[in-house]
């Protein structure tokens, strides 16, 4: 997942649309690291990337990723990931969303799910603070204010911090830091959509 390509190609071999059709897709969608509307004419931001299966195969192509048989494999090893969610209905059909487009692009996925009621699983201490996945189908609680700051800043990245994907980036850190120092909505907002189209990016 360190490899951009391989980032981009689950991106858009997603049918994102019908993982929303399975929750009831009535909530905003969310395509920026907050919620549209948050920051003044965020219109003007790039959407993230539509779902695009033959690009997807393309891209892991590029990177190495050759597929033999219903698998990817690179120098002999299997495209694995593992994904990680606690137990819960809404998770399990996202789960079974990604598993569906992703082993249809050739990429096995180990799946994991958490019961958070059982005290032997201790979800925090055993998956969330040593950051023991691939991939994390989880929540994170985004306020009024676009301050994402926890979720997405280098600085968070250990394991007392919010930042769950492990996401760093020198410009996206510049970004949020001056935003958060700002008190000026204008220059906030601009600081805030350095850092989502640097995100985006990435």
């Amino acid at each position: 997942l360190k490899d951009v390509k391989v980032r981009q190609a689950l991106q858009q071999s997603l049918d994102v649309s019908a993982i929303r059709r399975a929750l009831g897709g009535s909530k905003t969608p969310l395509d920026l690291p907050f919620v549209r509307g948050q920051l003044k004419d965020d219109a003007t931001l790039p959407k993230a990337a539509t779902m695009n299966v033959k690009n997807a195969n393309d891209l892991l192509d590029q990177a190495g990723w050759k597929r033999e048989g219903t698998t990817r494999k690179k120098d002999g090893q299997p495209l694995t990931l593992s994904v990680i969610t606690t137990k819960n209905a809404q998770y399990q059909k996202v789960v079974d969303g990604m598993k569906k487009d992703w082993e249809s692009l050739g990429v096995k996925l180990q799946v994991t799910i958490v019961d958070t009621s059982d005290p032997t699983q201790d979800f925090t201490q055993n998956i969330l603070q040593p950051r023991a996945y691939d991939v994390l189908v989880y929540e994170l609680s985004i306020g009024a204010d676009p301050d994402v700051y926890a979720f997405w800043h280098s600085s968070q990245v250990g394991q007392r911090g919010l930042n769950l994907s492990v996401y760093t980036s020198g410009v996206a850190d510049d970004a949020l830091t001056s935003a958060r120092a700002r008190s000026e909505p204008e220059l906030r907002d601009i600081k805030y959509k350095a850092f989502a189209r640097q995100w985006l990016n990435e």
